[in-house]
């Protein structure tokens, strides 16, 4: 037994012993600077855009770890545009050992992206990738052999037709490129903030997680996750998700899904490769709850009640608000909510309960996108007794100028004892009268006209101007009338 046991061990430590050696020279061979270099230009080529990695190390046990990832904005003073703190990347050994270097995985955690409006309004993205500007493996060849160890030249041959091919210089070999494969990308726990010029969050998208195919020719493929994201501080969609494709630039997002205040929200959207970068985007949304929706972009939900749908679509050159293209419809069903304050004020005062809270029977508005501006082609909110519509541009800034009109019935007019309705005009709509009015200021901050002719006091958004002149010239109650005498038997009478 001992005869065969001790060349087995020997055979064994042997083994051991060369595989120590393979990784070793692995270790060496992968933090050697041209090999960083490649896996910098191939990681740079996968993303269409320059990156710069600080550093690359490896262990037997968790693979290669690239630390200090990071692409630069075309602003040098901005934060960078991705800052990704390390990434750990599983590589395939056999192709190793001939040189080649195939990365199996490449995993990507709590990357960060930050991007800037640019003072002209555009979004401008970063540089594109151009294989001149990286470092590539002939940067960093081997310098040539010494012309002592070159071999002799041998002096060309005299006539005929060789005699002149012989004489040219022959060219010389360029140093072999190897290349660095990519497999698969996976992106963990990443953010995504995008901020307005004057320095205001326009875009959050947290908890983002990525899976993609990342093939030697062809678009990159995969699954895209967003758990949570938030547009201006308004709109907060959940659990958003779709496939995704992506090839030098050109993106397409075919079946976006997405949980939405308590209800659902699909889109599509595809963009063209630089230079073109133009989009086209649609959206659809269903049983959106009117209460959440409310509560989501920081305001009461109390009393509101219904469902919101919508669908819309929109085209243009990306960073070119300008150049957007669009069309967008919203309804609502069994709804019930506040109207706007200086309607809302109007009922408070004249405890007109359907001046407080709309019972809407019809909702329901119509928008064009164009030149910067989405134009409400019409909008109609109806309820019982009361009618209000309105048309007219809203800048992208959130500008109004609403052309608007109440129409009221003569059952609501005779509720308002006559503060409404002796101004008013002959309606369109048969047994209503309307007032038209204006609607300015911006979304945060609406104004309106309507009280000033309400009433036909100039009092502006002020309701306790209007109050104060509406009780002005009520004349002052008399002792006897503030405190009634006491009833006949009473201590009065003592």
């Amino acid at each position: 037994m001992q005869k065969f046991s001790k060349p087995i061990l020997i055979a064994a430590g042997s083994v051991v012993g060369l595989c120590a050696v393979a990784l070793l020279a692995a270790n060496l061979y992968l933090q050697s600077k041209e090999v960083q270099s490649r896996i910098q230009e191939a990681a740079s080529r996968a993303a269409g855009v320059p990156l710069r990695i600080q550093g690359t190390s490896f262990t037997p046990w968790s693979g290669v770890s690239v630390s200090g990832i990071t692409v630069p904005q075309n602003d040098s003073k901005s934060a960078p545009l991705l800052d990704v703190s390390a990434v750990s990347v599983g590589f395939r050994f056999l192709p190793l050992l001939r040189g080649k270097v195939v990365i199996s995985d490449v995993v990507l955690t709590d990357p960060l992206i930050t991007s800037v409006q640019q003072p002209d309004g555009t979004w401008a993205p970063p540089q594109r990738y151009k294989a001149a500007d990286l470092p590539t493996a002939a940067a960093v060849a081997p310098a040539p052999v010494p012309e002592a160890s070159q071999p002799p030249t041998i002096p060309p041959a005299t006539g005929g037709p060789e005699s002149s091919k012989a004489s040219r210089p022959a060219a010389a070999r360029p140093a072999p490129h190897q290349q660095v494969e990519i497999e698969r990308l996976r992106i963990r726990n990443g953010r995504a903030l995008f901020y307005n010029s004057k320095g205001s969050l326009v875009m959050a998208l947290e908890e983002i997680s990525v899976n993609a195919n990342v093939p030697a020719a062809g678009p990159v493929t995969g699954y895209l996750k967003i758990r949570k994201a938030t547009f201006s501080g308004v709109v907060r969609p959940s659990k958003l998700g779709s496939h995704f494709s992506w090839e030098a630039g050109k993106l397409d997002i075919p079946d976006l899904t997405a949980k939405w205040a308590e209800g659902t929200m699909v889109g599509t959207f595809h963009l063209d490769p630089p230079p073109a970068n133009r989009f086209t985007a649609t959206i659809a949304g269903n049983n959106i709850a009117l209460k959440q929706l409310a509560e989501d972009a920081g305001m009461n939900g109390d009393g509101k009640k219904g469902n919101l749908f919508l669908k819309g679509q929109l085209a243009g050159i990306l960073g070119q608000t300008d150049s957007f293209e669009g069309k967008a419809e919203v309804s609502l069903k069994d709804a019930r909510l506040q109207p706007l304050d200086f309607i809302r004020q109007i009922g408070d005062l004249l405890q007109i309960e359907e001046l407080q809270m709309l019972h809407l029977k019809t909702a329901e508005a119509y928008f064009t996108i164009h030149e910067s501006k989405v134009n409400t082609d019409t909008a109609v909110l109806q309820s019982e007794n009361l009618v209000i519509d309105a048309e007219g541009p809203t800048t992208f800034e959130g500008k109004l100028k609403l052309k608007a009109r109440l129409h009221v019935n003569e059952k609501l007019r005779k509720e308002s004892h006559g503060l409404i309705g002796s101004n008013f005009e002959k309606s369109d709509r048969e047994g209503f009268t309307q007032m038209p009015f204006m609607i300015t200021g911006t979304l945060s901050r609406p104004k309106t006209d309507l009280l000033d002719k309400l009433v036909g006091i100039k009092i502006g958004q002020d309701l306790g101007g209007l109050i104060k002149n509406l009780f002005r010239s009520a004349p002052a109650k008399t002792p006897q009338e503030a405190a009634p005498a006491a009833p006949d038997g009473g201590p009065g009478d003592k």
